[in-house]
């Protein structure tokens, strides 16, 4: 046995555990034995550490220890020990630095701190935390209650460090049986029945979607790993999980992946994940695979499978994110300000129900009806039918080159009717009332005034004009020659589901945020831009007019004051004062005839002076978004068959993710238990819609577990 504490450490240097005694030594070799005073570390049988639970130089000398001559990972021995993964790298850190001195803590100042979660206020905070409140909402009831100002980060770790105490030996089940004595001496036990509380339980029900989609599956197949990358925490499946569960409970960025607890978000991956700059090492890892592209394509191909609804009707518009930073990055035209800005643009298609099915990255930010003939193209070669299919869009696609290139296609379109002139407004008789019964039962009426069909040079076109609820004529266009103009007003009013879906997926996962800093050359393209030659003339001349403004007011304010003076005697007196105004005004000359001899175009080529955001790592990341996006969409349609008020059901799915409850892993099964909603009515829909999923054999992870949720 060997005994580690501070006094002996200091007299003479332990020699370390040594490699040839216990060879090729791996995690799953190593248990964590304690009782109420002390702690054990076990390796194949064998006590090999022992040291009290406050003896924090003890305890991190054998972190050490482990890690540089055992050969086990940080990351294992984090989660062997109940820590963070930069609290051990900082440990290891120190002792490389200054050996055992650097693992000696200065614990003066820590307990010399003001304590602000006394005894009253920890037991209120789990209390609280039973009932299912939020840190938030406890942070501000303890402002009011007991005049304390305590963050919600500070609430969040104090519980966090709470809960991975008493959940330290759940997590070591893993872990090979040591010997009955050892437990009996060391008084080692789960609870009662084996289960262990969890804050984000709730989040389990995504797995059934997951499982239904088959998202993971294209990725699994096209990025090959061998056994042992399938199993750590930069694996694929790994990855994308932490990614997926991270937008789930509405951490927005990689940079926020530090504050969800360990040890319950653990449960949700499967097993150990990355944080921070690991995460984002993995990701790049991913998306420079050879197999990426052929894993995405898949990605993407299974997805318009699921959405196919059957009524042939999609949606298309381009969301733009305002960049920030110092490059030169292309403009696009940013609706928001609105004005050119620079940015990246990304063209999202979306079906009659508002899923994302298909989304690509414009690079360049060109126009809407240039995005469209990409669109289409892509739709076609992932084996989308397109023929007779109609895509609305707004007036950013209004084109007649964009219009014949869906002729060609055979493909229908619809959108706003542009360039419209006041004076071709119809009269007001011609208008008829038109109903229209919507999926859910539904009516919808409109005045309604269709014009006669007419020939173009991308075919016969069907101009209707409806009257908005302002009085306003609004004329919308299309080629779809079945459509009843009702539904054509109809299924155009539901293009806002789009606008709605960016602003959802704006506010809760954050589409807009920078996924990266890297950049990679423009691509070729040659655009038009002013001439800078012309517009500095320009200035020029206007600077010029100005001071010979001034020159002329000064002019006739001195002439005013002489008016005794004849016009020849004045003219005399001021001579130089004009000599100015006409040397001014032969410059001006001069630079109107340099500014009709510049062009007020110039045409440049984007690759030369340009850079663009890296385009795979932002693709993955917002193709995971939209993943995420479906599954709550998918979980809102169905909840909406059976909870009576359809308008709350996506505030109580956004909560429903951070719903606590306990889990139990039974071989093959995990159970999960829920601690039960406010109101009856939810917890029967909630029932129902678990009923659905579980006979439809969804409930089930990755891995193949099934999966019990009550």
């Amino acid at each position: 046995m060997h005994i580690v504490n501070e006094k002996n450490v200091e007299l003479t240097e332990v020699k370390p555990l040594q490699s040839d005694f216990f060879p090729e030594i791996s995690a799953q070799e190593i248990r964590l034995v304690s009782s109420e005073e002390t702690v054990a570390v076990f390796c194949r049988g064998l006590c090999i550490f022992l040291f009290e639970k406050g003896d924090r130089f003890s305890r991190n000398y054998c972190l050490v220890q482990l890690h540089l001559a055992g050969g086990i990972s940080l990351s294992r021995l984090a989660r062997l020990f109940g820590l963070s993964y930069q609290h051990c790298s900082r440990v290891l850190s120190l002792y490389k630095k200054e050996g055992v001195d650097g693992l000696r803590e200065d614990t003066s100042k820590r307990f010399g701190n003001r304590r602000l979660i006394d005894d009253e206020i920890a037991a209120f905070i789990e209390g609280e935390r039973g009932k299912g409140r939020t840190f938030g909402e406890i942070a501000e009831i303890i402002r009011f209650k007991f005049k304390k100002r305590i963050r919600e980060k500070s609430i969040r770790a104090w519980m966090s460090q709470r809960e991975e105490v008493s959940d330290k030996i759940d997590f070591q089940l893993e872990m090979p049986v040591v010997s009955e004595e050892a437990e009996s001496q060391f008084g080692v036990g789960l609870e009662a029945d084996g289960w262990r509380r969890n804050i984000y339980a709730g989040s389990m029900i995504l797995y059934g979607l997951i499982e239904w989609s088959g998202c993971l599956k294209p990725f699994a197949r096209y990025i090959v790993e061998d056994e042992k990358e399938r199993e750590s925490a930069s694996s694929v499946q790994r990855v994308i999980l932490t990614l997926f569960f991270l937008h789930a409970l509405r951490y927005k960025n990689v940079e926020q992946s530090k504050y969800p607890v360990g040890m319950d978000f653990a449960d949700l991956v499967g097993g150990d994940f990355l944080r921070l700059q690991p995460l984002r090492y993995a990701i790049d890892d991913i998306v420079q695979h050879p197999g990426f592209d052929l894993a995405i394509e898949a990605y993407y191909r299974n997805l318009i499978c699921m959405t196919e609804r059957g009524d042939r009707i999609y949606y298309t518009d381009g969301h733009f994110s305002t960049y920030y930073g110092k490059r030169k990055v292309p403009k696009g035209w940013d609706p928001r300000r609105p004005q050119p800005s620079k940015g990246r643009n990304t063209i999202y298609l979306h079906n009659s129900a508002g899923l994302n099915v298909y989304l690509f990255e414009s690079p360049t930010n060109t126009t809407l009806s240039n995005d469209i003939e990409k669109l289409v193209t892509d739709m076609a070669s992932f084996g989308m039918k397109i023929k007779r299919r109609t895509l609305f869009f707004d007036r950013g696609g209004y084109s007649s080159k964009c219009f014949r290139y869906l002729q060609t296609r055979k493909m229908y379109f619809g959108t706003y009717l542009k360039n419209r002139k006041k004076e071709r407004e119809c009269a007001l008789s011609d208008f008829k009332v038109h109903k229209f019964r919507a999926e859910d039962g539904e009516e919808f009426e409109y005045q309604i005034f269709e014009k006669e069909k007419r020939w173009t040079k991308f075919g016969r076109m069907r101009i209707i004009v409806f009257l908005s609820k302002d009085g306003r004529q609004i004329p919308v266009i299309t080629n779809n020659p079945f459509l009843r103009p009702a539904t054509v007003v109809y299924l155009l009013s539901r293009r806002w589901r789009e606008e709605n879906s960016f602003k959802y997926m704006i506010e809760h996962f954050a589409i807009d945020v920078l996924c990266t800093y890297k950049t990679e050359k423009a691509p070729d393209k040659i655009v038009r831009r002013a001439n800078l030659e012309r517009q500095e003339l320009s200035r020029q001349i206007q600077k010029k007019k100005f001071e010979m403004t001034k020159l002329k007011e000064e002019l006739a304010e001195k002439y005013l004051v002489s008016r005794s003076q004849t016009m020849e005697e004045f003219s005399e007196s001021q001579k130089q004062l004009e000599f100015k105004i006409k040397n001014i005004q032969l410059d001006i000359d001069l630079l109107d005839r340099k500014k009709l001899g510049c062009p007020t175009k110039t045409e440049i080529n984007l690759s030369e002076e340009h850079v663009i955001i890296v385009q795979k790592r932002r693709l993955f990341i917002n193709a995971i978004k939209a993943m995420n996006y479906n599954a709550e969409k998918w979980f809102q349609i169905m909840f909406q068959e059976h909870y009576p008020k359809p308008d709350e059901t996506l505030c109580l799915i956004a909560s429903l993710w951070k719903r606590p409850g306990k889990i139990k892993t039974d071989g093959p099964t995990v159970d999960v238990v829920l601690d039960p909603l406010e109101m009856k009515a939810m917890r029967e829909s909630l029932r129902k819609v678990l009923e659905k999923l579980r006979e439809n054999n969804h409930l089930r992870l990755p891995d193949g577990r099934l999966l019990r949720i009550s």
